[in-house]
């Protein structure tokens, strides 16, 4: 059998069935992939749910801080009635379905953090895109391209949220959710 000591020097013909668990039984030793997840577990792991918390404030905060006036500019800045600012947000949830589930079909060749890190920064992207659109821009239809930048803005900042839950639950006891 294998330790996580020894894990490191064993050869690859040796992990092999433990890592693919072909025959290996949960308490006969550790393969390559259980040494290094036990390895997480022991001390890096236990920051993984303060990471995820602190990162999901900071993102409520900022977008309490604008998503709230979005309405108001549209109206305001944009010219578009209320009726059409409310067919904007009917839209929003149904592209937030379509993202998310291109997000999580995408994380299981990219990854869980690499998505939820390449949507945030697209929509934080589409964000400054938005903002210099409306102070640069002396294009007349620049506002009515800010519709559908909003919209996919908002999918691409919520459709990782599922993923953000995934991992929270891989890292977080049962005992203690």
């Amino acid at each position: 059998t294998l330790t996580s000591s020894s894990s490191s020097a064993a050869s690859p013909s040796a992990t092999a069935p433990a890592a693919a668990g072909a025959g290996a039984q949960p308490g006969q030793g550790l393969g390559v992939a259980e040494a290094s997840q036990e390895d997480l577990s022991r001390g890096r792991a236990r920051i993984i749910p303060y990471v995820l918390f602190a990162s999901s404030l900071l993102t409520a905060l900022g977008s309490g801080m604008t998503v709230k006036f979005f309405p108001l500019f549209f109206k305001a800045n944009c010219g578009l009635s209320p009726t059409h600012v409310q067919l904007i947000y009917t839209a929003v949830p149904f592209s937030m379905v379509a993202c998310s589930s291109l997000v999580q079909r995408a994380s299981g060749t990219a990854g869980r953090v690499q998505c939820i890190v390449l949507v945030r920064a697209c929509g934080v992207s589409l964000l400054f895109l938005m903002a210099w659109l409306e102070l640069r821009s002396r294009y007349k239809g620049a506002a009515l391209m800010m519709v559908p930048i909003y919209v996919l803005r908002t999918a691409l900042m919520n459709s990782g949220y599922p993923l953000e839950e995934s991992i929270l639950m891989d890292f977080v006891p049962k005992h203690t959710r």
